[in-house]
């Protein structure tokens, strides 16, 4: 549904089809609703049916897709950085800065989060922006700028980096980046506590990246693990679609 390679007419029948599944699915619990996250949104009686679909929607592209894609991105940035991730081993504390600091070192949500409309004519660095015209505003250059982050091409959980524009800014910030952050700090410390030789099995030009999604992040990651401990299976879970 995402991907750009696919053309416009494929992309719109997989939305439709995943609406469907959605569709039946709310219309299951509406019969007999559990204790659980939908449930809950049907036992509100606040929401219509069409309105649940397209929370449920939201939540499905918006909560799995970007966290999906950022763990094995974030998980490659730490192997490729190892006396870091060493530091995060000794001192899990550091974790939530690490956290911080993936994000705004890869923005995989670049584009997507920052389309906005002009709703009366203004002038912003020196370029006049017309009312009703539209603007992408790139959220990398934003958490690449040298005026807000020192050395920022450069990866260091050390920095103080919570102040990144991932998550966008201001009323329209994501309501789930808690729950994205959690996400990954638990994801990431988890796989290098248990697998803690986890090696990448190829050159970075070699690991296959997702250039035609608009949520940016990697087709799969091949690895192998430490052969002095127990990682059967291991590099044919990485290799999966991820």
């Amino acid at each position: 549904m995402i991907s750009a390679a696919d053309g416009r007419e494929a992309r719109h029948v997989a939305m439709m089809e995943i609406r469907g599944f959605l569709d039946a699915l709310v219309t299951k619990a509406e019969a007999d609703p559990e204790d659980n996250l939908l449930g809950r949104l049907i036992g509100t009686g606040r929401l219509s049916h069409d309105e649940i679909v397209g929370v449920m929607f939201l939540l499905l592209v918006a909560g799995h897709e970007t966290t999906a894609n950022m763990i094995p991105l974030a998980a490659l940035t730490l192997v490729r950085h190892p006396a870091q991730l060493a530091a995060l081993r000794a001192d899990p504390d550091l974790w939530p800065m690490a956290v911080d600091e993936l994000l705004r070192y890869h923005s995989i949500a670049d584009w997507v989060a920052f389309d906005r409309v002009a709703t009366e004519d203004q002038d912003i660095g020196g370029q006049l922006v017309r009312k009703g015209e539209g603007i992408f505003v790139l959220g990398a250059s934003a958490n690449r700028d040298d005026r807000a982050f020192e050395r920022p091409d450069e990866f260091d959980i050390g920095r103080s980096a919570r102040h990144h524009v991932a998550f966008s800014y201001g009323v329209h910030q994501c309501l789930g980046q808690n729950l994205a952050r959690a996400e990954l700090e638990i994801a990431l410390r988890t796989l290098f506590e248990r697998l803690p030789g986890l090696r990448v099995a190829v050159a970075d030009e070699d690991v296959p990246v997702k250039h035609e999604s608009p949520i940016f992040g990697l087709t799969a990651l091949p690895v192998r693990g430490d052969p002095r401990q127990r990682t059967e299976g291991v590099h044919h879970l990485f290799m999966m679609n991820l």
